[in-house]
């Protein structure tokens, strides 16, 4: 081989000698990242924990977040700490990602920021209320923390303020609307039950008010006024809460059908029962009783 051509013969060997080994470096480099990065890891030390709105973390690494107590807040994630809630805001509890004002049907206690709810009888209509009121007269409340009070129904009445369940209105009064303070007593000839909404007429046989049964001799149709009862015409009589009168019957006449007086007579049949008549000659009134006393008969006013 000539001298020339061995030259060129090593420095093509040397180039790839060269070569080889700057392959396996490059090689042994790659295979080092790859095996660092597929490498198994401790997942427990490796993952970070990130608190929530409402929860807060004060040490790095701390494995648990904890939640904010009642009445603060955080409203961020990786909170280090919760923040007291302002002046007249309060939470719902523990764990919160933000306050509130006190709801209607509370009240706002100042000293210790706390809402309270109105007790019954009383109620509040506002957030952050300073106070709760009392139910209005001709209203009532028998629930806590309410924004508003109920009106008394048809047949009730409220006269105060402050109560718990309305009242219902006594007999023979009414109340027609809801929301009343008194009620009105039934008119002349009418009547109600307690805890009605409005009267009504008396029945036949009464009148006044109240209602009252018509004494006996005296009546009232359903038709008449209710105001009063009528005295039966001479020669009619009626029983106790009568609502009409009875023709008198035989042997008896006048006001309050009295007995005919020794010597005269009255047959059933006779439709002037405002006297009796006379016995002739070979009767007595007491034989005339016997004859007519199987021809009595009633006529009714």
């Amino acid at each position: 081989m000539k001298k020339a051509e061995r030259s060129v013969y090593h420095g093509e060997y040397h180039l790839f000698v060269f070569t080889f080994f700057l392959f396996l470096f490059q090689s042994e480099s790659s295979l080092n990242f790859l095996s660092r990065a597929f490498r198994p890891v401790d997942t427990v030390s490796s993952i970070k924990y990130f608190s929530t709105p409402g929860k807060f973390n004060q040490l790095a690494g701390q494995a648990n977040c904890f939640v904010c107590p009642d009445d603060t807040f955080t409203a961020v994630t990786m909170a280090k700490s919760c923040i007291a809630c302002p002046s007249g805001r309060i939470t719902a509890g523990n764990g919160s990602a933000s306050c509130s004002p006190c709801s209607a049907g509370k009240k706002l206690e100042s000293t210790d920021n706390t809402c309270v709810a109105c007790d019954v009888g009383s109620f509040s209509e506002v957030q952050n209320a300073p106070g709760c009121k009392p139910c209005e007269a001709g209203k009532s409340l028998n629930e806590t923390g309410q924004a508003s009070c109920f009106p008394c129904l048809p047949g009730e009445y409220g006269n105060k303020k402050g109560l718990l369940i309305c009242k219902q209105c006594a007999e023979n009064t009414f109340s027609r609307a809801s929301g009343q303070t008194t009620c009105e007593p039934c008119g002349v000839g009418e009547e109600s039950e307690k805890g009605s909404a409005k009267c009504t007429k008396c029945d036949a046989g009464e009148a006044g008010t109240p209602c009252t049964k018509c004494d006996a001799g005296q009546y009232r149709g359903s038709s008449e006024s209710p105001i009063s009862c009528q005295s039966c015409p001479i020669g009619y009589i009626s029983e106790d809460g009568s609502s009409k009168c009875q023709l008198c019957g035989a042997g008896t006449f006048g006001t309050n059908c009295k007995d005919c007086p020794s010597g005269y007579a009255r047959q059933g049949s006779a439709k002037d029962a405002t006297r009796c008549q006379k016995c002739q000659a070979g009767e007595s009134s007491s034989t005339v009783r016997e004859n007519v006393r199987h021809h009595d008969f009633d006529i009714f006013f």
